[in-house]
């Protein structure tokens, strides 16, 4: 690439680094830091990760346009008419904004206006973007995805946490 860094390549390198020096505390500790929450949690229920986020879904968009138009001849009688054309396509908007919590047992989106739980067994995938994650949970149609400072270490703590339920049911 030469001298030029793009500026998501630098906030990638910077994900990076930070996940390397989270995953070598987590190490070093034997495990995830379980931490205080802001919520209240179930019997045997642990947290590890907290952070104020803005959930965002995919909403759909119609943009129409036409052409043509009419002569109004007399009252109530026109010649001519119009053509158009409409075009549908989704777009990430901001739903709500909250503190979402990853436990050992569920992710968590405590928002202003919604709440979501998302049991770690029903979670398909979280996947790391570079300004957040996106998670997918069975039998909805839709995907969640959530501003974090740092999505891969999210997906980390995630796959982790899902590791141990895997072995746990096995």
């Amino acid at each position: 690439m030469g001298w030029f860094t793009s500026p998501s390549e630098k906030k990638k390198d910077v994900l990076k680094a930070e996940v390397a020096a989270f995953a070598e505390s987590a190490k070093q500790r034997g495990g995830l830091a379980v931490i205080t929450v802001s919520i209240a949690l179930k019997p045997g229920e642990q947290a590890f990760l907290e952070e104020q986020v803005t959930l965002k879904e995919t909403r759909s968009f119609t943009k129409r346009s036409s052409t043509g138009g009419a002569l109004r001849v007399m009252k109530g009688v026109y010649v001519g008419g119009s053509s158009g054309t409409s075009r549908s396509h989704n777009e990430w908007r901001d739903i709500d904004t909250g503190t979402l919590i990853i436990t050992n047992q569920r992710i968590i989106f405590d928002g202003r206006m919604e709440n979501r739980v998302m049991p770690i067994d029903r979670i398909l995938s979280v996947n790391p973007l570079l300004d957040g994650i996106e998670v997918s949970i069975e039998n909805k149609q839709k995907s969640s995805f959530f501003t974090v400072k740092n999505s891969l270490i999210w997906s980390t703590v995630f796959n982790t946490v899902h590791a141990k339920e895997i072995g746990r049911e096995n």
